[in-house]
Parts: structure tokens; C-alpha cells; sequence
């Protein structure tokens, strides 16, 4: 099965913060679906996009 999830927030790799949709796409991932996130650039807690994204629409 495929599965996607569509986050406006969610974490990048060692992120501080509420991790649930994180954690529900590892635990997916381990029982063998195909996992596609779709997520905003804009980080939660600064509101500013991440260097890597600028440029980016």
C-alpha cells in the first residue's frame, strides 16, 4: 500500500518538536508500505524557511 501525508510542519531529521507524523511514517515504513511525504519549507518554530529551501516556491 502507498501511503500520503500531507504536513505543513512536518520534522526534519533531529527536529525538536511534536514528532507524531513522524513517527506514524516509521512505524508504516516498518510494516511495509511505500511512504510520501509532502511537507511545507517553512519551519514551525521560526517561521522562516530553511537556507536549503531558499529559492524555493
Amino acid at each position: 500500500m502507498h501511503i500520503l501525508l500531507i504536513h505543513q510542519y512536518f520534522l526534519e531529521k533531529d527536529d525538536p518538536g511534536g514528532s507524531r507524523f513522524n513517527e506514524m511514517t516509521r512505524v508504516w515504513a516498518e510494516n511495509g508500505h511505500q511512504v510520501t511525504v509532502i511537507g511545507g519549507m517553512v519551519h514551525y518554530a521560526t517561521g522562516k524557511k530553511r537556507e536549503k529551501h531558499k529559492g524555493e516556491v
